[in-house]
């Protein structure tokens, strides 16, 4: 009768073991996902960015009114705030609830701050 109960509690064991090891997975997994997914939205940043310089230094060499150059820099800056608004959005809105819960994000700034710890603890110290 002992050898049933140790046999019991062995299987439960390795039941719950094995659940605490697949979490613990999964919220590992879903971190690196994060971190990719942000380091590609940091290098798209980087891109627009230099475009918008060159579209700006372009409009200038082309002798357009400063006006027409300022107001182009403001509905720029409009979409390109949507823009970020909307990558967020829509990273929460592409996972479960489940997972939603362990995006440590909220906003674009908090999003950009995790990125710049993960690229500053992957320098050489």
């Amino acid at each position: 009768m002992s050898e049933f109960l140790w046999f019991v509690v062995g299987a439960a064991s390795y039941q719950l073991i094995s659940v605490l090891l697949r979490i613990g997975h999964s919220q590992l997994l879903i971190k690196a996902i994060q971190l990719d997914a942000l380091s590609f939205l940091g290098a798209v940043v980087e891109d627009v960015a230099f475009i918008r310089a060159l579209k700006y230094k372009t409009m200038e060499e082309s002798e357009l009114s400063a006006i027409e150059i300022n107001n182009t820099k403001l509905g720029d800056e409009m979409v390109y705030r949507q823009w970020k608004e909307s990558c967020v959005k829509k990273i929460h809105g592409s996972v479960s609830p489940a997972v939603r819960a362990a995006i440590p994000f909220k906003n674009w700034e908090e999003a950009m701050d995790i990125l710049d710890k993960f690229y500053k603890n992957q320098l050489p110290k």
